[in-house]
C-alpha cells in the first residue's frame, strides 16, 4: 500500500455499538478526540495530521455504524483511483428514506436552514445504483477519506455559529462543518466522490447524549497492515 492513513474520531457521545466497531479497526492509526466541541476537535485533528507524514485523513463519524470492511473498501478505491475525497454514506434518520448525500450546489443560497435545500439522494437510489462511484456536492462526512493536499486547503470550520443546548447547558458553538467543507471544496473544484457500496447506519438525533466532560486526546497506532476484502 503506497499511502499512509490516519483515522480521526471526534467523540462527544458514548455510543457503545459504534465504538465497538471503531475499536475493531486495528490496521490504521487512529486519533480519538473526546469531549471537545466539533470546531476544536477538527483543529486538534488537522494539526496532528499535518505535523506527521500521513497522506490521507479519514473522518469517522462517531454516530455512524460502519464495519472495518467499509474502511477497507474506501481505501482500495483511493489506492486505485487516487480520488482527493472518497466517502461512504448513511441514512439521515429513521423517519424518511433519504441519504446524507446531497446534489444541490449550496453556494446558490444566502443561508441554509433546511434539509430540503440539499437535494438529498434517496436511500433506495444509492443502494440500487449500477455505478460504484458517483460525484456529489455534499456528504455528511460519516466515513470520508481526504487526501493530504485537500486537508491542507480546507478549514474544517463551521458554516455558522449558534446557541446550542448541550448536557443541560447552553453554549455558543459552530455547526454544519460538513456543509462548509462541501462549499470550500466546490470553490476549489475538488470533487467529492461517493462509493455507493459503503452504506452505514446513522443514529440520527442523539444530541441529548452529548457531553463535553472528560476531555481526552489519544493516538492508537495500528498493529497490522490493511487486509483485503477481495
Amino acid at each position: 500500500m503506497k499511502n499512509k492513513y490516519l483515522v480521526g474520531i471526534m467523540s462527544v457521545r458514548d455510543l457503545k455499538t459504534c465504538k465497538f466497531w471503531i475499536n475493531k479497526v486495528n490496521f490504521l492509526d487512529k486519533m480519538y478526540i473526546t469531549g471537545y466541541s466539533h470546531t476544536t476537535a477538527h483543529k486538534i485533528l488537522k494539526d496532528y495530521f499535518l505535523e506527521n507524514d500521513y497522506t490521507h485523513l479519514i473522518i469517522y463519524g462517531e454516530d455512524a455504524l460502519f464495519t472495518p470492511s467499509s474502511l477497507i473498501r474506501l481505501i482500495e478505491g483511493v489506492e486505485k483511483y487516487d480520488y482527493p475525497i472518497l466517502s461512504g454514506w448513511t441514512n439521515v434518520n429513521f423517519n424518511m428514506g433519504l441519504s446524507n448525500v446531497g446534489m444541490a450546489d449550496l453556494r446558490k443560497y444566502k443561508d441554509i436552514v433546511s434539509y430540503h435545500q440539499y437535494d438529498l439522494v434517496g436511500i433506495l437510489k444509492l443502494i440500487t445504483s449500477e455505478e460504484d462511484y458517483i460525484k456529489a456536492f455534499f456528504v455528511g462526512l460519516p466515513l470520508t477519506v481526504i487526501r493530504r493536499d485537500v486537508v491542507e486547503k480546507v478549514t474544517f470550520s463551521p458554516y455558522k455559529n449558534t446557541y446550542l443546548r448541550r448536557s443541560n447547558q447552553v453554549i455558543y458553538d459552530g455547526i454544519m462543518h460538513d456543509t462548509k467543507f462541501a462549499i470550500e471544496c466546490a470553490d476549489m473544484n475538488i470533487p467529492i466522490m461517493i462509493d455507493t457500496r459503503v452504506f452505514g447506519m446513522h443514529y440520527a438525533n442523539t444530541y441529548h447524549l452529548i457531553s463535553y466532560e472528560n476531555k481526552n486526546v489519544e493516538v492508537v497506532k495500528k498493529t497490522q497492515d490493511v487486509p483485503s476484502i477481495q
